[in-house]
């Protein structure tokens, strides 16, 4: 089982798609993800906190609502892990991790952010290795966030 603590932070999953896949989400906007290694940024600040939601991320079957659920119910998605940080409400820790990204990363614009609308996504398209990803990520993660590697999950 994961082991993730049940406070309000903020979370990066990292999802394989391991095929171009075309996500159409509640809007009826349509997004192209082409194959690759993402970095998708979140937040948890309800009942639960990071346990609770990346749980609900990892889960298979759930009720559509986010960009991400749409684009992990694709077939040829899978969460290689997560990258987490405990912290409070008050900052919008999203927005910050979504500026540093964008300086380093090639996002899906407006993916992940309909609620955010200065940012410019919250996918980011970290390359084909995973390695290499993790290793990219960890570089720009390395204020306090942890990492948890899951077993290739098929969504």
């Amino acid at each position: 089982m994961i082991s993730l603590p049940d406070k309000p932070g903020v979370y990066v999953l990292v999802v394989k798609v391991r095929e171009d896949a075309t996500v159409t989400v509640r809007s009826s906007r349509v997004f192209g993800i082409p194959r690759g290694i993402y970095l998708y940024i979140g937040s948890a600040r309800g009942i639960g906190g990071l346990k609770s939601r990346v749980l609900r991320h990892v889960r298979g079957a759930k009720s559509m609502f986010w960009h991400i659920d749409y684009l992990l119910a694709h077939p040829s998605t899978s969460i290689a892990g997560v990258y987490y940080a405990v912290v409070g409400k008050s900052s919008d820790y999203e927005s910050m991790l979504s500026s540093i990204m964008a300086r380093e990363f090639n996002g899906i614009k407006g993916f992940g952010c309909s609620d955010k609308k200065k940012d410019y996504s919250h996918l980011y398209y970290c390359g084909n290795s995973l390695k290499a990803c993790l290793y990219r990520a960890s570089f720009l993660l390395n204020m306090g966030f942890k990492y948890v590697p899951l077993e290739p999950i098929t969504l």
